[in-house]
């Protein structure tokens, strides 16, 4: 038999599907998200000539959408001469087969799971259905996962009630799904499957992905060679570092033996920072700015009569009612929004290709409640800046009990990261971190993680990586600068930002990844891309300025004196980290030493 080898005119597609977090109250995982993102990544970077691919994590992994990225399309795109690679870190649940009492069927668990297994999962009777349907000369799967009725920490396994021990189980290790088809598993079905907790991934995963990152002698590797050294680690570190028995299980047929390359190109980020698009088809997109139905004169009417409203509120006088009224005009242009957003949902629907117009829709209806945050950055305050986000939390809400594209789900994410950057400019360029500091201490329940206690702006990076602007950072970035730079009227409340609003978007992304950092959250430093002199104002300030470092202090929950050390770690540390592919042409640790802690470190 011939060798295959992953050459030029073969495409290569891929699934990956990682479930940390599912919306009913079970227990969540810690690293499948991570491990299919690296999974995913390691894949684009490495094999050449890729064709259909799909990341699902999370939300995005729904029955619905998982059956979709197997479906029409899929079949569609492959070849009889392609390769697939489908890959699955999450919960598995094993249930009583329908068809025979004594045995057991095993199934993957979907994000939108319930208990009732046979109707909300994936069995393996539907994989191999979806699998023995397509065209592909070669099918390579990995499930790290696990079937068995026991229940221990850090397994993998689906908490089904009163599951009991079955004589037979149907399960990924033990069917056969085609030729051309091989199953890699993380552990035989009456065993559990771990999450280590010191390697950050799953047990299984995290021998794969070593052993596809290898050094070989030759340029090509044998795909089924990797399996006994990855069955070695798994079962070795099982028994020793946890007192756990996990075998893999390698099961199927090639056609011939199938050749991967050399996978020369590391992973060097941490999950938080890969470049991954989540939602590709927008990568493309055209986002445009959105046109507001109101001429010069009328648009610096509207903004002088909300100065007006906010200077006139903000005294001491009859305070009480003054309050009051704030928080009906907030809670009136919030209702507003609302009700245009079920409107732009509706519309919608399931169209991709509309979502820069849902965008689009969503920033004119929200225009009056972006100019009211940044007035009241300006004019406004403790207590109207506080009424103010807490309002702001709403849309958060906006995304919750929707079903359909996340993309589109998304799209209020979009508003909030507008008025996050336009508050953070204007407070950098006042020199006041006041409002920005109640703006990222605001607490709201994120419906995303429903199981944890309520976050704030700043230990939520989630909207950094908004999925409405296709999930990936640099585009995300990207369009705030252009947005910011078609909102003139800022220049009327901060005329020092004239000419200059995008530098204060560097100087901002540069302030909250420093930030995140500190909260261990690490955002993408979308600033180091660019030059350093757009930063160095505000980096100045930070090593001159005594006020400055005494604000971001009460940030930080520093001492003054902290401050600059601090920063200076924080950026040793990202720059190390990398801009995945991106040259490094920012600021550097040494912008922030003395001449004497320069003199120290060698540094002229």
């Amino acid at each position: 038999m011939g060798i295959t080898k992953i050459i030029n005119f073969m495409k290569h597609h891929i699934v990956a599907i990682g479930i940390s977090k599912h919306k009913n109250q079970i227990t969540n995982l810690a690293f499948a998200e991570k491990d299919a993102t690296e999974f995913f990544s390691l894949f684009q970077q490495n094999i050449s000539n890729i064709g259909y691919n799909k990341l699902l994590v999370d939300e995005e992994a729904t029955l619905s959408e998982i059956k979709t990225a197997l479906g029409k399309e899929l079949l569609d795109n492959i070849e009889s001469d392609d390769v697939f690679f489908f890959f699955y870190s999450g919960h598995g649940a094993l249930v009583d087969d329908p068809n025979n009492i004594n045995s057991g069927l095993s199934f993957l668990v979907p994000y939108d799971a319930t208990h009732d297994i046979v109707n909300t999962c994936l069995s393996v009777e539907d994989i191999k259905n979806i699998f023995t349907s397509l065209k592909s000369k070669v099918n390579l799967i990995f499930i790290d996962s696990c079937f068995s009725g026991s229940v221990s920490k850090n397994a993998k396994n689906y908490p089904i009630p009163n599951t009991k021990g079955f004589k037979n189980i149907k399960s990924f290790s033990n069917t056969v799904i085609g030729n051309g088809s091989m199953i890699f598993t993380a552990s035989k079905d009456d065993e559990l499957s771990i999450e280590d907790p010191e390697l950050k991934n799953g047990l299984f995963t995290y021998y794969v992905l070593d052993e596809l990152q290898k050094n070989r002698p030759s340029e090509y590797f044998s795909a089924t060679d990797i399996f006994s050294p990855i069955a070695e680690g798994v079962s070795s570190r099982a028994r020793d570092k946890w007192k756990h028995t996990q075998t893999p299980t390698m099961l199927g047929k090639l056609e011939g033996n199938l050749t991967l390359p050399v996978f020369k190109k590391r992973l060097h980020l941490k999950p938080e920072t890969i470049e991954i698009p989540k939602t590709p088809e927008l990568q493309n997109a055209i986002f445009s700015v959105p046109v507001i139905d109101l001429t010069m004169d009328e648009k610096n009417k509207l903004l002088q009569e909300t100065i007006n409203f906010v200077v006139g509120s903000s005294g001491s006088s009859v305070e009480t009612i003054n309050i009051l009224n704030f928080e009906r005009l907030c809670h009136k242009l919030i209702t507003k929004i609302k009700k245009e957003w079920e409107i732009i949902f509706q519309e919608i629907g399931q169209d991709v290709d509309r979502i820069p117009e849902a965008i689009s829709r969503m920033e004119a209806s929200s225009y009056q409640y972006i100019y009211l945050g940044a007035t009241i950055s300006v004019y406004g305050n403790k207590n109207q800046i506080k009424i103010y986000c807490e309002y702001l939390t709403a849309l958060v809400e906006l995304t919750n009990n929707k079903s359909g594209l996340i993309s589109l789900i998304a799209v209020p994410e979009v508003i909030i990261v507008e008025i996050l950057y336009i508050i953070a400019t204007i407070c950098i360029a006042r020199d006041n971190y006041a409002p920005l500091k109640i703006l990222l201490e605001t607490k709201f329940d994120n419906p995303n993680y429903f199981d944890q206690p309520p976050m704030s702006f700043l230990e939520d990076n989630h909207f950094h990586y908004t999925r409405a602007l296709t999930g990936h950072s640099t585009k995300v970035n990207e369009y705030i600068r252009e947005y910011l730079k078609n909102q003139d009227w800022l220049i009327e409340l901060v005329p020092k930002m004239d000419g200059k609003i995008e530098n204060f978007q560097f100087q901002a992304n540069f302030l909250l990844v420093v930030l995140s950092e500190h909260n261990g959250e690490p955002l993408w430093a979308d600033f180091g891309r660019y030059y350093g002199e757009r930063i160095m104002p505000f980096v100045k300030k930070i090593l001159f300025d005594k006020n400055i470092r005494i604000q971001l202090a009460g940030l930080m929950n520093l001492q003054e004196t902290e401050v600059r050390l601090k920063l200076i770690e924080y950026i040793t540390t990202i720059q190390k980290r990398g801009l995945n592919n991106y040259w490094w042409e920012s600021i550097n640790p040494a912008h922030l030493m003395t001449d004497e802690e320069k003199k120290v470190a060698g540094i002229k």
